[in-house]
């Protein structure tokens, strides 16, 4: 198992829970995700990073409380960053750029084999 990742079993299904470096982490990775793409809707977050729907709740409220990013929904569209707080937005951007392409691929190879 990777490092920093640890399993609990809760009935028959099996969760794993992320030790805090590694939420802030994929934190990185979703803002990241949301500033390339302008808006992101959260289930395309949720297909990304493979968290449930409370989970990004609770990430994204973890971005306003730790980091003081403003994230920000939009009613029928998605999420977007409205204000940085003690971030910089350029440089999550250009820390997670490969794979925030490699998402940005598979959300729009998704879309075209739908389409």
């Amino acid at each position: 198992m990777p490092p920093g990742i640890e399993a609990s079993s809760v009935g028959r299904k099996r969760f794993f829970s992320m030790k805090r470096s590694g939420r802030v982490d994929v934190l990185l990775r979703v803002l990241a995700y949301i500033e390339v793409s302008g808006v992101a809707r959260i289930r395309d977050l949720m297909d990304l990073t493979g968290y449930s729907r409370t989970a990004m709740f609770r990430l994204l409220r973890m971005a306003k409380d730790e980091l003081d990013v403003s994230v920000e929904a939009v009613r029928g569209r998605g999420y977007v960053i409205r204000d940085w707080g003690v971030l910089s937005g350029k440089a999550v951007v250009s820390r997670h750029e490969s794979e925030v392409k490699t998402w940005t691929d598979k959300k729009s190879s998704r879309k075209s084999r739908s389409a």
